[in-house]
């Protein structure tokens, strides 16, 4: 079973409890909920939080455990001021350089996009 809890800052909270007998959940990618979107479907956007399972601690986490000095308690302040600020320099009105990053021979190219179209279909 579960319980989904309505509400927002002008309305005041509607709790729904039910189960879903012998159904699963399906999840739908950003690509497909914007396309249900563009064709007219109603969205909603809602934030899961499971209250039936412990709170963890970063401790409990092998990595932090084995890595402790790394992970303190509580962080000393705010970083210190640095005798060099970095920063890179723009210049006004400047655009980006447009550059292919990689040179492709033809051959290469052409697999590339079969594969890439193999995995959009």
């Amino acid at each position: 079973s579960y319980r989904v809890i309505f509400g927002d800052i002008h309305a005041p909270e509607f709790v729904y409890h039910g189960s879903l007998p012998g159904k699963s959940m399906q999840i739908v990618s950003a690509l497909q909920a914007r396309t249900l979107l563009s064709h007219g479907c109603e969205g909603f956007l809602a934030t899961i939080h499971d209250t039936t399972s412990e709170v963890s601690s970063i401790h409990d986490q092998p990595i932090v455990s084995e890595f402790s000095d790394v992970f303190p308690d509580e962080l000393p302040g705010i970083p210190p001021v640095r005798e060099v600020e970095f920063n890179i320099e723009l210049i006004p009105g400047a655009e980006p350089i447009s550059k292919a990053p990689y040179l492709m021979a033809p051959i290469e190219l052409k697999e590339l996009k079969d594969q890439l179209q193999e995995l959009l279909e």
